[in-house]
């Protein structure tokens, strides 16, 4: 029988306290301090309101988000890192095929290097994978439920299918195994992504400054020269309207938006509509997952 403690780690309850994911506590507090300073400044309607923190929509995200982490926990823990192995595998011997190996250690600019070919590496490939899931008629129905959200809290960046997440899984075992067996192989051993806060730095900093404001209902948005560089929350949110969901698909960088030519930049006073037309209620959650049609369709 499982303790409280067990519990709340498999219920995901205990993110706050645990470094490298959205929810710990230090990007918690930051997005609060930012989006209460942001909101009081262009005296915006409150983006802490009970009629969005315990609208239908929210109550969904919180279901979906213990029953995703008991998946991660239960299912792809096991899998991944057995994938992860076979991916590893193939890259060692991609090394011996190419005949050459650095016997050196790696330097301090070989670190700084690989860190930052890391985080392109992930936030490009999660662009595609994003792009796709609205692209791709298989993909689709997957990710939709997460457009389902009908308001947005930092609980809605999980509101996502345990096969979707098993896919950003996959990229990111791939990616991060392709770059690093690159790096061992030209450049030697002792390989270091520098960390912050339990995150890549880069990610860390993103997340200290607003990312959980991307899915909020606070359109916190950046000068229009920096949203051609940085996907903003707004920028996100537009992603998130009925109108808008095909721009924005970055994560952090708008640098892949502005390259394929799916970027919609905004202002502090876009009007926001979250959701999926026709959808004058919440979907059935047990059928999202199921991945059937709504009724009304």
């Amino acid at each position: 029988m499982l303790t409280v403690t067990e519990a709340i780690h498999w219920l995901g309850l205990d993110f706050p306290a645990n470094a490298g994911n959205r929810l710990y506590w230090p990007f918690l507090i930051s997005a609060l301090v930012i989006g209460l300073a942001y909101q009081h400044w262009h005296k915006l309607p409150s983006f802490l309101t009970k009629a969005i923190w315990w609208h239908p929509s929210a109550r969904q995200d919180y279901a979906l988000f213990m029953l995703v982490n008991i998946f991660k926990l239960s299912v792809l823990s096991v899998i991944l890192p057995e994938i992860g192995q076979f991916i590893w595998w193939g890259l060692m011997r991609w090394q011996d095929w190419l005949g050459y190996q650095s016997k050196q250690p790696a330097s301090i600019e070989i670190n700084i290097a690989f860190t930052i070919c890391l985080f392109v590496a992930n936030d490009f490939s999660r662009y595609w994978l994003h792009r796709w899931m609205h692209t791709s008629r298989w993909l689709w129905p997957i990710h939709r439920l997460h457009h389902t959200a009908q308001v947005l809290t930092p609980i809605t960046f999980y509101r996502i299918h345990p096969l979707e997440s098993l896919l950003f899984g996959l990229r990111y075992g791939l990616v991060t195994g392709l770059i690093t067996s690159i790096y061992m192989h030209w450049f030697g051993f002792g390989l270091h992504a520098y960390q912050w806060l339990g995150s890549l730095v880069f990610v860390g900093l993103a997340n200290m400054v607003g990312s959980n404001l991307r899915h909020s209902q606070l359109p916190l948005t950046y000068w229009t020269w920096l949203q051609y560089w940085l996907i903003s929350p707004a920028q996100h949110q537009w992603h998130h309207t009925v109108a808008g969901n095909k721009h924005n698909f970055g994560s952090i960088l708008a640098l892949w938006d502005r390259l394929f030519g799916s970027l919609h930049n905004t202002t502090y006073s876009s009007k926001f509509r979250f959701g999926i037309e026709p959808e004058p209620k919440p979907e059935n959650l047990i059928r999202q997952l199921l991945l059937l049609a709504p009724k009304d369709h």
